[in-house]
């Protein structure tokens, strides 16, 4: 299965991706991206932690958040440019 996301926001944690198609709670899956900080992909296996199937009254929007449990490619290049990111409370879409 091929899911078109979006990423949302990142930390050594996890992840939220933006996506209309969620998986559910507790499932695991592989994930790729390219991440053009590091100028390569990474690949991590990674945990569905909550889903959000509809945008809320809010404004949050449709998605699903991800826990890294393991990194197969690039991890450690991608949690370093984390933990050097400039923290912001802007939304990067």
């Amino acid at each position: 299965m091929t899911l078109y996301v979006h990423f949302a926001n990142a930390a050594e944690g996890g992840a939220f991706l933006r996506t209309a198609i969620s998986l559910d709670v507790g499932q695991r899956a592989r994930l790729a991206w390219y991440s053009p900080e590091i100028g390569d992909e990474v690949v991590a296996e990674v945990e569905v932690v909550w889903r959000a199937t509809e945008a809320s009254a809010e404004g949050r929007p449709r998605g699903m958040g991800l826990r890294f449990l393991a990194f197969e490619k690039n991890g450690d290049r991608f949690l370093d440019v984390l933990r050097n990111a400039e923290p912001t409370l802007e939304d990067p879409s």
